[in-house]
């Protein structure tokens, strides 16, 4: 069927419903990436392994281990060790799930995400 401009409303119909599966599978595909990512445990030590933190895939820590040794250092040493363990874990989780995304989408759309991302990080914090 065609409308008065020329149209074939028909063909036109179909083809939106291809772009509409086209999407819905993407999301699927995403909320899927995203829940196995979350799920993912990233660990990380201080460098003379008197601390050990767990995160998952959400930024949440899931455990800090202290090794009876670490309360015998200083207030500052025992902050510098475990906010820099800190921040590794949470660094392994968040390149995780960026990971676990740009894997799960769709070749064309992973370039342009990738870019976007590395725009925002050369950017900084706002």
């Amino acid at each position: 069927m065609q409308d008065p401009g020329g149209y074939d409303l028909g063909a036109m119909s179909q083809r939106l419903s291809w772009v509409a599966e086209d999407l819905r599978r993407a999301g699927d595909q995403l909320r899927q990436a995203v829940d196995g990512a979350e799920s993912l445990s990233y660990e990380a030590a201080s460098s003379d392994g008197l601390v050990r933190i767990s995160v998952n895939g959400r930024g949440r820590v899931t455990s800090l281990e202290l090794s009876p040794y670490v309360l015998r250092q200083d207030p500052d040493t025992l902050d510098a060790a475990l906010t820099a363990t800190l921040n590794d874990a949470l660094g392994q989780a968040r390149a995780g799930s960026r990971q676990a995304l740009s894997e799960a989408l769709p070749p064309h759309l992973r370039a342009g995400i990738e870019q976007t991302v590395d725009d925002a990080r050369r950017e900084g914090p706002r």
